[in-house]
Formats: structure tokens, C-alpha cells, sequence
């Protein structure tokens, strides 16, 4: 059962490294939140000491050492937001509110599909340790949009496990979607009865991936990325279409992650 505690304070930055041209790696020393993080679940954290920008950025939890009391952010360049956290130093300090959300499901999947798409695979990494921790067999699948978008090869490559990359021009492994190398897979494999898909990426990828697990009766669950304001499910800025057509499910409360036929996806 998911730990529901939420911790609010200020957490030492202790290292802070460029992953490429776009992707930052932050570690903060947050034993709180690492005693009970869960993989899919985030972090709201104000990107600087004062309150501009005043709504708080929502981040993935990356990856987790419980017994060094770390946890990592992995940031994707993109806005003010991203830029003034890029500015920060080891030493200094970040505010966060954490953890949030529902994370993935572990304990019904024995072989696990790891799909990725870009910044997508910000949540994912510490899913793979912990699936890998398990003793689950685990397949990634990884689809950037060239050579110099490529993250986190190298964590991977360290983990028993079996890596797929692709890229939208080819200039590292498969020419292509990574939806494309996720197919092929499922169609030339024989697949367990406990094989699930985890997924995160652009709105397209996710299509897809629902289509293929339609197609071959595969359980599925996809951390999704949106806009949020509170992170708690008061302000209700998150909201979006359950799969039922009348209701809407709060990503920040009911997800980020969701299973096959709890909402609409969109896009």
C-alpha cells in the first residue's frame, strides 16, 4: 500500500549535472521523501527563494537511495521555470512538497515494457530499479528525437535488463518511433501472462500504445504529463476526461499515473 505522507521543507542540492545540451540532473538530500517515495509519484518544487515565479513546478522523482537519503530530479530545458532552476548550486537549497500522487502498480507484472518518450523517461528510471530490485524481467524501450536528445544510456547499460533506443532521424539505434520497435517486439515475442506495459511520453506515443495493448490484451499504465498549480487536488487546474465520459480524474491527485480505461487520452 502507498505511503501517504507529504513532507513540506527545504532539501540541499548535492550535485547538479548536465545530461546533455537540455536534460539536468539534480540529487537533493531528502531522506524524508526517500523513506517513502514510490515510483510515479513527484515533487512540487519552488524554483527559486521567492515567489517569481509563484506557482510551484511539478517534477518526476528520477531516482531514489533510501539508505543514502537522496532523491533526483531530472529537468528537461524548456521554460523560465526549468532555466531559473538550472541556476542553482550545490549547497544551496530547493523547497519541496512531496511525495505526490499515485504511482505505478508493481505487483501484478512479472515482465515488465518500459516505454519512454524524451523527458518521458524522467519517471521511469527509478521504476526500472525497482522493478529490477523485484527480481522482475524487464524490457526498455527509449525513442528520442536525435543524437543530442539521448539520456541516461549510461545508468541503464549498468542494470540487468534489455535496451531499445530510438530516434526520430536515426543518428542513434533504431530509425524511428520507438512505438514502432515496441510493435515488432510484440509481434515476433511470446508473451507471458503477467507482461504489462508502463509507459510515459508525448500524448502520440501513449495513442499508440493503447492501441497495441488493446491489440494484444496486454494491462498497461502510463504516467502522464501535464500543467499543474497546487499538486494536492484543491485548485482542480489538472483535471481531465475519465474514460466514462462524465467524470474527470485529477492528475496530481489520481494520477500522474493511470491504468488502461481510467481516462481519455487526448491529443
Amino acid at each position: 500500500m502507498q505511503d501517504s505522507r507529504i513532507y513540506l521543507d527545504n532539501y540541499t542540492v548535492l550535485e547538479k549535472e548536465w545530461l546533455n545540451p537540455t536534460f539536468y540532473r539534480l540529487r537533493l538530500d531528502a531522506s524524508t521523501i526517500a523513506a517513502v517515495a514510490r515510483p510515479g509519484q513527484f515533487v512540487n518544487v519552488r524554483v527559486t527563494p521567492t515567489c517569481d515565479p509563484l506557482l510551484r513546478r511539478p517534477l518526476s522523482i528520477f531516482r531514489v537511495h533510501r539508505q543514502s537519503g537522496w532523491i533526483e530530479l531530472l529537468v528537461k530545458l524548456v521554460g523560465r521555470g526549468s532555466r531559473l532552476l538550472s541556476e542553482v548550486q550545490p549547497q544551496e537549497q530547493l523547497n519541496l512538497l512531496g511525495p505526490l500522487g499515485h504511482g505505478f502498480d508493481l505487483e501484478t507484472c512479472d515482465t515488465a515494457l518500459v516505454v519512454g518518450g524524451g523527458i518521458g523517461i524522467a519517471p521511469l528510471v527509478f521504476l526500472i530499479e525497482e522493478l529490477i530490485a523485484l527480481q522482475r524481467s524487464v524490457m526498455v524501450f527509449l525513442g528520442f528525437r536525435h543524437q543530442k536528445e539521448v539520456c541516461c544510456i549510461g545508468i541503464l547499460k549498468n542494470l540487468p535488463l534489455h535496451l531499445e533506443v530510438a530516434t526520430d532521424d536515426g543518428s542513434v539505434g533504431f530509425n524511428g518511433l520507438v512505438t514502432s520497435v515496441l510493435e515488432n517486439y510484440l509481434q515476433t515475442n511470446s508473451l507471458s501472462d503477467s507482461t504489462c506495459i508502463f509507459a510515459c511520453g508525448p500524448t502520440p506515443m501513449l495513442k499508440k500504445i493503447d492501441s497495441l495493448a488493446r491489440r494484444f490484451s496486454l494491462p498497461w499504465q502510463f504516467s502522464l504529463e501535464t500543467f499543474m498549480a497546487c499538486g494536492i487536488g484543491a485548485c482542480m487546474g489538472c483535471a481531465i476526461p475519465a474514460a466514462n465520459g462524465s467524470d474527470y480524474k485529477l492528475v496530481c491527485k489520481d494520477g500522474p499515473v493511470f491504468s488502461n480505461g481510467q481516462v481519455k487520452i487526448n491529443g
